[in-house]
């Protein structure tokens, strides 16, 4: 999970519709807020360099929607979203972040300030992703059986 896929699940809640993504997206006013384009796309390219990748020139006819997001929205999404996960919003769980120190002329891993390195949000048990660590019975599987 990072950024993008927050903002995605946050466009998709404000649009209210399942599927939704976003294409676009522009700054307005005040500052913090966005504004962004998109619609639910189900096609994907079949072959090229582009195979497999969401094909936005073909939405779902009565699904795009231009849809604004303020920084409260945001921040209130990324709250909830770290009490349900247990994981930090700005590190998302990696501890840090490589920044580019002019100093030193190169990147340099800093520690996140707001988890202070925990990757996680204190007080709150960090849930894994359970497709991640979900036991495989390969025999099963192989079978279409269960065992």
């Amino acid at each position: 999970m990072n950024a993008y896929d927050l903002s995605q699940l946050l466009a998709a809640e404000v649009a209210g519709i399942p599927g939704w993504q976003w294409s676009s997206s522009e700054a307005i006013d005040p500052p913090g807020t966005l504004l962004m384009t998109g619609a639910v796309y189900p096609v994907t390219y079949k072959s090229g360099p582009r195979k497999g990748r969401t094909n936005y020139g073909k939405p779902t006819p009565g699904t795009e929607r231009k849809i604004v997001v303020t920084r409260a929205q945001r921040d209130e999404f990324f709250a909830r979203w770290e009490q349900s996960s247990g994981v930090c919003s700005d590190c998302f769980g990696d501890k840090g972040r490589e920044v580019w120190s002019t100093k030193a002329n190169a990147k340099q891993w800093q520690t996140c300030k707001r988890c202070n390195g925990t990757g996680g949000v204190e007080g709150v048990e960090r849930v894994e992703d359970p497709a991640k660590t979900a036991p495989v019975d390969a025999q099963a599987s192989l079978f279409g059986g269960t065992r």
